[in-house]
This record gives structure tokens, C-alpha cells and sequence, in this order.
């Protein structure tokens, strides 16, 4: 009877994890798309964007990734961005139409995201 070394794999669990992590911040983002809840998507775009990054990076899909930091970043500096001094102090005054440009904006950087999981194997 021959004796056969069992190894550990630790890689299939690894991705699975991988895997289950992504599809919860997925889930997380489309709840919150729905709730309009910017905050809790753009949390969830930089989770599954930190999870992905270097292995975008290494397919060559660097303005992909680019791209959606660019988006989180703008996103970020909004606040700062629609500051007005006033005789109290700063105050924020946001545009009209500023949820149609922050939801399309989250919007696209979560489609190119799906897109790159897809390219990744990770879909």
C-alpha cells in the first residue's frame, strides 16, 4: 500500500473567500444604490477596488482602475468643492441636479468594476 502526502490547498478557499467578499460589497452597493445611500457605495467601490487593484494592474487595466479613483476621489471632494464663504462662516451649497451626477458617476465606476471582475475570473 502506497502512502500518499496529503498537502493543503489553500488557495480554492482563498478565492472563495475572495469571491464572497466581493458579492457582499456588491450587495452592499446595490442596497444602497436603491436607499441613495452615497456614502455606503462609495465605501463599498473602495472595498471591492482594493481587493482587485493589483491584479488589474498586473492585466494591464490601469486606466480602468484609474478611473474609478478618480470618481471616488471626486466624490470625496465634493464637500470642499461647493464651499461658500458666508458672513457665519463656509457653508456647502450643493447644485440642483448634484444626486443625478453623484448616483451616474457611482454608477459608472461600479460598471467598470463589474467589468474588470468579469475580465478577472472573479464573476
Amino acid at each position: 500500500m502506497e502512502r500518499r502526502r496529503k498537502s493543503m490547498d489553500y488557495l480554492p478557499e482563498e478565492q472563495s473567500n475572495l469571491r464572497r467578499g466581493i458579492d457582499l460589497q456588491r450587495e452592499y452597493f446595490k442596497r444602497a444604490n436603491i436607499e441613495d445611500n452615497f456614502e455606503i457605495m462609495v465605501k463599498a467601490l473602495e472595498n471591492i477596488k482594493s481587493e482587485i487593484k493589483h491584479k488589474a494592474l498586473a492585466r494591464g487595466k490601469d486606466k480602468e482602475v484609474l478611473r474609478v479613483i478618480k470618481i471616488i476621489k471626486w466624490y470625496k471632494d465634493l464637500p470642499s468643492r461647493y464651499a461658500r464663504a458666508t458672513p457665519q462662516g463656509y457653508k456647502i451649497v450643493y447644485p440642483p441636479d448634484i444626486e443625478q451626477r453623484i448616483s451616474k458617476n457611482l454608477q459608472v465606476a461600479y460598471e467598470i468594476l463589474i467589468e474588470l471582475l468579469g475580465i478577472l475570473g472573479l464573476i
